[in-house]
């Protein structure tokens, strides 16, 4: 009988001294439970910097993935922001982004489809392409304020700058030719179409300007004021190069 207690003594403090093992040990490191990945997508991202600290602290392909790991969303426009002038501060290095950076310039945020398509101006003739197709989306309507007119506005306006500052904007003159004769086009797309191929200067881009003069002329019910400063800047241009 005795020795039937010592054994059920021994059981019990046996039980008494795994559960308090077990109570104490759970959450020690070497026994926390395993849990499965968490995606990617649902992974807590740290809080971004400025443009410059983070071109400072990553390469472009890095850029290109942790921007690519936020969802469109108007809430994180600011943060698209931010990562487009970080790749812009690398310029013509910047190629890898190309794509990313297209798929981006028809964005109906203005601040960000802006950093963007000068970012793919900095990039120099690969990012030319990627312009011409947002001068062309149609369709527009004169002086409104809706996305695409001011999608091809900007698309015009970036042009010159490129054509200004050197870049070979040539693929490009069939479109910004294009545009100028169109009376249909919003006026202030069709100036900066006019000071690109200006600034081009080339002899395709010297004859879509003598041909845009003749439009102007002809045109029977006479242009507007901005019409007629377009036209004086393509006289006042073309005379220059005589």
């Amino acid at each position: 009988m005795r020795f039937y207690s010592l054994v059920i003594g021994f059981l019990a403090a046996a039980l008494v001294i795994g559960g308090m093992l077990w109570l104490f040990g759970k959450d020690a490191p070497g026994n926390a439970p395993s849990r499965p990945d968490v995606p990617a997508s649902k992974k807590w991202i740290p809080p971004e910097g400025d443009a410059e600290s983070l071109a400072d602290k990553y390469t472009v392909e890095e850029l290109l993935q942790r921007w690519n790991r936020w969802p469109e969303n108007p809430k994180k426009e600011s943060l698209h922001l931010t990562y487009a002038k970080a790749l812009a501060l690398y310029g013509t290095a910047a190629y890898p982004a190309l794509d990313s950076l297209g798929k981006k310039v028809k964005h109906e945020n203005p601040n960000l489809r802006r950093a963007v398509m000068g970012e793919l101006m900095g990039i120099g003739e690969d990012g030319v392409s990627y312009l011409v197709d947002a001068l062309q989306r149609w369709p527009e309507t004169p002086g409104a304020n809706d996305v695409d007119t001011h999608i091809r506005w900007d698309a015009a306006e970036y042009l010159a700058k490129a054509a200004e500052s050197q870049v070979d904007i040539y693929e490009a003159i069939p479109a910004l030719r294009e545009t100028l004769l169109n009376g249909k086009a919003y006026v202030f797309t069709r100036n900066y179409a006019a000071q690109a191929l200006m600034n081009n200067g080339s002899d395709e881009a010297l004859s879509a300007l003598e041909e845009a003069k003749t439009w102007f002329y002809d045109q029977q019910g006479g242009i507007g004021v901005e019409e007629t400063r377009i036209l004086r800047n393509i006289n006042s241009y073309l005379s220059s190069r005589k």
